[in-house]
């Protein structure tokens, strides 16, 4: 059962995730939240698209996540972890571009 659980939290994470560079050179995330109480979620960051994700933000309580950025693009991958300290799969990988 907990095998389920942790690929029931995978899918609802990655079919939901949007991102979008905000006209001040910020960066917002959002993503369909999970149903199963207690998460958070890790956000990961490259600037090469498909790997080398590095952990950017731990504990997010809510489905979105924003930052400054500077010139350039980026690719984010979001993490689910229940309250065992389990963590799922990355989801589906965000591109966005930042730009002046």
């Amino acid at each position: 059962m907990k095998w389920l659980y942790a690929i029931v939290v995978l899918l609802v994470i990655s079919t939901g995730c949007r991102s979008h560079a905000t006209n001040q050179r910020h960066v917002l995330l959002t993503w369909n939240p999970s149903s199963t109480p207690a998460v958070t979620y890790n956000v990961y960051r490259s600037s090469t698209h498909g790997s080398g994700y590095k952990l950017i933000a731990t504990g997010i309580k809510y489905p979105w996540y924003k930052e400054a950025a500077p010139e350039g693009t980026y690719y984010y991958v979001v993490t689910s972890v229940d309250r065992t300290m389990r963590e799922s799969e990355y989801s589906a990988e965000m591109k966005v571009e930042v730009k002046r």
